[in-house]
């Protein structure tokens, strides 16, 4: 499935909403060179939060919840993969300003639980962003394109 729009719809009652994309800049991670030891991000990368609402409007639980690994934010024209960066987290209150760790196991019927995963992305490319996510189940994965409009800094 693939859309332009950041809402996805799913027969069982599951939705799943692009909610925002953060720009991070570049202080927030480090990576390890050969030397094992911890380097600041280079200048032009860029760490990019996709935050994704992910509602259970169906009548049964969904089960296995855990959209860290489901997620993928694509970047450029050719939809490169862009790396995992440290930052992952779930929490089940929307509500909240600061999202919080939490790792539901499933999502109850008329739940709403928020998931948020950061990448790294050269700063030359996060002109053209897509978000691929996937609920665990048999439910095709969702391609959020033009995610890019959503971005903030």
């Amino acid at each position: 499935m693939s859309s332009s729009g950041s809402v996805a719809r799913y027969s069982n009652g599951t939705v799943i909403r692009l909610a925002a994309l953060h720009r991070r800049g570049n202080s927030l991670s480090s990576y390890i060179n050969s030397r094992g030891q911890s380097m600041p991000l280079p200048a032009d990368r860029v760490i990019v939060q996709v935050i994704l609402s992910v509602q259970n409007k169906g009548s049964s639980p969904v089960d296995g919840f855990d959209l860290n690994t489901k997620m993928q934010l694509l970047y450029g024209h050719n939809r490169s993969e862009a790396p995992l960066d440290p930052g992952n987290y779930v929490s089940t209150n929307p509500s909240m300003s600061t999202l919080t760790i939490q790792d539901p196991t499933q999502l109850a019927p008329g739940a709403t639980a928020l998931t948020s995963t950061c990448f790294d992305v050269p700063t030359t490319e996060v002109a053209t962003l897509a978000v691929l996510a996937e609920v665990p189940g048999a439910y095709p994965p969702y391609t959020f394109s033009d995610a890019q409009n959503l971005l903030r800094q």
